[in-house]
């Protein structure tokens, strides 16, 4: 599931990146992998560094958790730049074509998620929320 939502939401806003930064990673998937797993890490010794700051001892030990898994983050970020043709360069791109290329995406995503509901053999609808799925 983790990989998933790391795969769509690259895909998302791929059209984005593209525009305004005129390039894409090439190791994303590696990249949003590793992180998901450190950023976890990350936000919940935070938060618990946020409850325990009433007794310093602990808030002490569960930030220095927090700190150094901020550090492994920015590794990871590092090595990963580091590997051979870490980014594509994307000139000139038409703005038209990057919209037609989202909406597809969205197509694509919304198939995908109603051929599954099918398959469980669920009656679909579609509203301003989202796809919902219930049991025949």
């Amino acid at each position: 599931a983790t990989l998933g939502v790391s795969l769509f939401a690259s895909l998302f806003t791929a059209p984005v990146i593209w525009m305004v930064f005129g390039q894409f990673p090439t190791y994303f998937l590696l990249t949003n992998l590793l992180l998901t797993i450190v950023s976890f890490i990350t936000v919940l010794s935070g938060f618990v560094t946020l409850c325990l700051l009433w007794y310093s001892p602990l808030a002490a030990l569960t930030g220095w958790i927090c700190q150094k898994s901020i550090w492994l983050m920015v590794c990871i970020c590092e090595w990963v730049i580091s590997l051979p043709s870490p980014l594509i360069e994307v000139r000139d791109v038409d703005p038209l074509a990057l919209l037609l290329l989202a909406g597809q995406l969205m197509l694509v995503v919304a198939c995908v998620v109603w051929v599954k509901g099918k398959k469980r053999g669920e009656e679909g609808t579609f509203d301003s929320k989202g796809i919902h799925f219930q049991k025949k």
